[in-house]
């Protein structure tokens, strides 16, 4: 199934809805664990979660945005926080902090997530107390992640970026900038991004870190709206008659989901709240995930550990069911292949 032909289903879905209301160690080794239920997956839609508690891994799956399944990430490793992953060279890369401390470490698949590397530390010292995000940019792969010691909504954190162009050596950055929320990182417009909260007083309020190159940075304007806990993408549903847009899907401070966009990452439309398919407000109590292209939203409830989806319609998105899942932490999503 092609992503645009994925587009199209998503598109008849909101219509119906609409009818019915309206790696100090790098990899040692690249022997990859099998999974006692392997499938080849070749589903598009991959999102990456935590189990409550200090839990293992799970990726759930779907090739239309609708019909979800779930896979064990067998790496070997429990996770506290919230995983994040990316596609690089073909292969899916899944990034979380360790089950007795606050170091990142990663795993790989060549098979879609079917088997896995064992997890390893990035061997760069690198390490979080938030929620780690990752993109692929220019033959890099990038982790963007808060410090050791930074508490949501409580202190401010410098802005770290670790890259590698193998996959096994990394190189941490510290940028010259810091934020009340984890930095988010993403592409956009043939340009890397990383979006973060600039300050919390009186309200928080975005900036975005631009650069061509994944080393020289650029800080763009204050912008007028902030959330401490977002997501962005950059969304193709615009059409093929429209620009690409970036999408920032945030919550505010009560947890109420909210999207807005931009073409320029300057100028910005009023926040559209995210609402059920019977007008009720959607919410939740981590950061929200977002596909690359924009097709799909994935978020934990508020009031429990079920993983949420919401797909474009009207002007932002609509809160449709329970994916599959339960989490305490924050989900992540992306596209393969």
């Amino acid at each position: 199934m092609t992503k645009n032909s994925i587009f199209i289903l998503l598109y008849a879905a909101i219509a119906l809805v609409s009818c019915q209301k309206k790696e100090t160690e790098k990899l040692s080794s690249n022997s990859l664990t099998a999974s006692s239920n392997a499938t080849q997956l070749s589903a598009f839609l991959r999102y990456y979660y935590k189990g409550p508690g200090v839990g293992n891994i799970f990726s759930g799956y779907g090739n239309n945005g609708f019909a979800w399944n779930s896979i064990f990430v067998n790496d070997g490793g429990a996770a506290q926080g919230s995983p994040t992953a990316t596609v690089f060279n073909g292969n899916i890369y899944e990034f979380h902090r360790g089950k007795t401390s606050n170091n990142l470490y990663y795993g790989y698949s060549t098979d879609a997530g079917d088997s896995w590397t064992t997890a390893v530390p990035l061997g760069n010292n690198a390490a979080t107390a938030g929620d780690p995000s990752a993109c692929t940019f220019a033959g890099k792969m990038f982790l963007a992640y808060s410090s050791t010691s930074f508490q949501l909504g409580n202190n401010s954190t410098p802005i770290y970026y670790s890259y590698s162009s193998d996959g096994q050596n990394w190189t941490q950055v510290v940028l010259p900038y810091t934020s009340w929320g984890d930095p988010y990182i993403f592409t956009f417009n043939n340009g890397i991004h990383i979006l973060y909260c600039n300050t919390h007083n009186p309200v928080p309020v975005f900036t975005i870190l631009s650069s061509g190159d994944g080393i020289n940075w650029t800080k763009g304007p204050q912008l007028n709206i902030g959330y401490f806990r977002y997501a962005a993408a950059a969304s193709t549903l615009a059409g093929p008659s429209n620009p690409i847009r970036t999408v920032i899907i945030g919550a505010d401070a009560g947890g109420q989901l909210q999207s807005t966009v931009s073409t320029d990452l300057v100028n910005w439309t009023t926040p559209v709240k995210i609402t059920t398919a019977s007008g009720q407000l959607a919410y939740s109590s981590r950061r929200p995930a977002i596909s690359p292209s924009g097709v799909v939203a994935i978020y934990k409830a508020k009031t429990n550990n079920n993983i949420i989806y919401a797909l474009p319609g009207g002007l932002g998105y609509i809160e449709q069911a329970n994916a599959v899942g339960t989490t305490d932490e924050s989900p992540f999503l992306i596209e393969y292949p």
